[in-house]
């Protein structure tokens, strides 16, 4: 992904990623999200009996970090024969972003150099870029509006719901020695298992099952890498213009789009992502 920053009467100039971040876009953390480590601080055994569906019930001891470079919420888990992962965005602009570009996981031998052995696993990716229905998901409503009602927030939920799973049905998977991903239905990605909903607070829940025979570690460590895209998936170039105070998205197939430049859409448009190690106990 290409970021570039044009001013008025300059040349169109590189834009350091960390510093347009840090330009635009504002940290929001909440007491609850400052308990929690920004990585998932030790390794968890899974539940004997997990269901995945995009629900956090099986996962008896809940999330274990709040990471704020990306506005997710997340945990990792075991078994002897597969990792798990949840993820769980509560913030409108964290799940449109999500929904645009997927949520990426790169998963390493520990034991390995870095480059040796890798895959990497995007979640939802889509065979068009750029999505449309993502770009101009709706508007954020919260169950403490005054205008908000039960009934509302369940035909909300059902609503997204249904949009979820006639969209969000591709798993893009690309491992070290290929130069690009591979599609695969949700129904059949080599073992993999990833399932998404929406809840009736409006937050977006992802649950992730991948079969640990695509990893293997001789000290039983694995490094992992979480990743927003955003914007920036699938080979697509963001140009900020401030003397027009718009940011033009061209896609990997030529196409283009513009939204107005504001602390939400440059986060849009940058990939955000944070690194740790997981150790497989046994």
């Amino acid at each position: 992904m290409k970021l570039t920053y044009k001013t008025p009467g300059m040349k169109i100039t590189l834009l350091p990623l960390w510093i347009a971040l840090y330009i635009f876009v504002l940290p929001r953390v909440s007491f609850a999200q400052k308990r929690l480590p920004k990585v998932q601080a030790s390794a968890i055994k899974a539940g004997s009996k997990m269901i995945i569906d995009g629900n956090i019930n099986d996962w008896t001891k809940g999330f274990q970090a709040y990471n704020n470079r990306t506005n997710i919420y997340y945990s990792l888990a075991h078994d002897s024969t597969n990792i798990y992962l949840i993820v769980r965005a509560i913030s409108y602009e964290a799940i449109k972003k999500i929904l645009l570009g997927g949520v990426s996981l790169t998963l390493e031998d520990g034991s390995l150099p870095a480059s040796e052995s890798k895959v990497r696993i995007r979640y939802p990716a889509y065979d068009k870029y750029h999505p449309s229905w993502a770009i101009n998901w709706g508007a954020s409503l919260a169950v403490k509006d005054i205008n908000f009602n039960q009934k509302e927030a369940d035909s909300l939920m059902m609503v997204r719901n249904e949009t979820l799973a006639k969209k969000a049905k591709l798993i893009a998977f690309k491992e070290q020695s290929k130069n690009a991903d591979t599609l695969f239905s949700v129904y059949d990605a080599k073992g993999i298992k990833i399932r998404s909903r929406f809840d009736i607070a409006s937050s977006y829940t992802m649950e992730w099952l991948i079969p640990l025979s695509f990893i293997t570690s001789k000290d039983r460590s694995i490094r992992y890498r979480i990743e927003l895209p955003g914007g920036s998936a699938g080979g697509v170039d963001v140009m900020v213009d401030t003397d027009r105070q718009v940011i033009f998205f061209t896609g990997a197939s030529g196409g283009n789009y513009v939204l107005p430049m504001n602390a939400g859409n440059v986060d849009l448009a940058s990939p955000t992502f944070f690194s740790g190690k997981y150790i497989l106990a046994k």
